[in-house]
């Protein structure tokens, strides 16, 4: 049974969407650590890093449906680390040996990191997304109750009386500040973590290869 507001059954829908908890839920978690990891493989096969048909077969298999999470939790629970029970899951799957160059330098903050900037890539879309519907029904609101009046407030008592258009026209103005920061963010969200021992040479190597859509 859910213990927590985010999945409960009864109030699960007054602190998230279903969209946004298919993003941040397992199954998307490890998914993301998974695009990680088969950038990473790509990047390191390109620089002569790696061999090419070990990353080929690391980024084939590096799908979460490929995995157990229900085993992988196990391991979670037993050996206490976040990350190296779901590599250890992913490398069994890749044949020949390969998975042998999977995680080859990168630590596991890294990963953690990378998994959810991703994450928060997906969900920066639906806020931006959200906040322009909501702009547009606060301009429709603000044209058409431009003369309709209401009490105003200041100091939580009555004040002089507004119109309804012009406190619509205020939250408009506030959410479009809004909009303009979330989207100014954008490339503070899109950054790749890894360690110097880890890097291949350039970092934009792996950045651009991180898919964020499966």
């Amino acid at each position: 049974m859910p213990s927590g507001v985010f999945d409960s059954i009864l109030l699960k829908d007054l602190w998230g969407t279903d969209e946004l908890r298919a993003i941040f839920n397992d199954e998307n978690r490890v998914q993301k650590w998974f695009d990680f990891e088969a950038a990473l493989a790509l990047a390191q096969a390109e620089l002569g890093i790696i061999p090419q048909a070990a990353a080929a077969e690391i980024a084939r298999m590096a799908k979460v449906e490929n995995v157990d999470l229900e085993a992988i939790a196990a391991e979670i629970r037993r050996t206490n680390h976040p990350l190296v029970p779901a590599l250890r899951a992913l490398q069994a799957t890749c044949a020949d040996g390969h998975g042998e160059y999977l995680h080859f330098g990168p630590t596991t903050q890294d990963v953690l990191d990378t998994g959810v900037m991703l994450q928060m890539r997906e969900a920066h879309r639906i806020f931006l997304r959200d906040l322009k519907a909501i702009g547009r029904v606060l301009f429709t609101l603000a044209e058409k109750h431009k003369g309709t009046p209401m009490v105003g407030r200041t100091h939580a008592v009555q004040a002089l009386p507004i119109t309804f258009g012009h406190k619509c026209a205020i939250w408009l103005a506030e959410t479009g500040r809004n909009y303009e920061r979330l989207s100014n963010s954008r490339r503070a969200r899109s950054s790749a973590a890894w360690s110097a021992r880890s890097a291949p040479r350039r970092r934009s190597a792996i950045a651009p290869s991180i898919s964020t859509p499966r």
